[in-house]
């Protein structure tokens, strides 16, 4: 038997300790806790190109609901669209200084 008792005890250690069981998917922290859509979910659907908060809703529902939500979906839309311009910037400015003279 392993430190933690019986086979369930490590199942509900899990739950108490916020971490997802093993074999399941890590949602993250919930946004929208009418669908039950975690932050992991919504960042990997606008990764997938869901840049609004209607895309995201769309893809996986939340903000469809109650509409509390909508707010920090839209500022996981706009980080992720700064992140993609900040890589954008960088990839252009190192195409520009690699062919440049000393």
């Amino acid at each position: 038997m392993s430190s933690l008792g019986h086979p369930g005890q490590r199942a509900r250690m899990g739950v108490i300790a916020g971490r997802p069981s093993l074999g399941s998917i890590d949602r993250g922290a919930v946004v929208c806790s009418c669908f039950g859509i975690g932050v992991n979910q919504i960042a990997s659907a606008v990764a997938q190109g869901c840049m609004s908060v209607k895309a995201v809703g769309q893809a996986l529902g939340a903000g469809t609901n109650c509409g509390s939500c909508r707010g920090e979906i839209s500022q996981l839309v706009e980080r992720h669209r700064a992140n993609i311009a900040r890589r954008s910037d960088v990839i252009a400015l190192t195409h520009t200084t690699v062919g440049a003279a000393p």
